[in-house]
């Protein structure tokens, strides 16, 4: 059986909407290392996971076209 090239990572995500806020506040924890952050809205979630998985360049992608 081939072994898959790419890292994983694990995360702990927890979401919860303030009253009058127009994004969630988001908790989110990356596992391996433990580091947390609480930030507000999913976009700042995914800068804190890009820097665990960095999105592959468009030449490393592998999958359907």
């Amino acid at each position: 059986m081939d072994r898959d090239p790419v890292q994983r990572e694990s995360f702990i995500v927890r979401a919860w909407w303030k009253p009058g806020q127009t994004a969630p506040e988001v908790w989110v924890q990356h596992i391996r290392s433990g580091e947390s952050a609480v930030v507000h809205g999913f976009d700042r979630v995914a800068a804190f996971v890009e820097r665990w998985a960095p999105r592959p360049a468009e030449k490393d992608r592998q999958g359907l076209r």
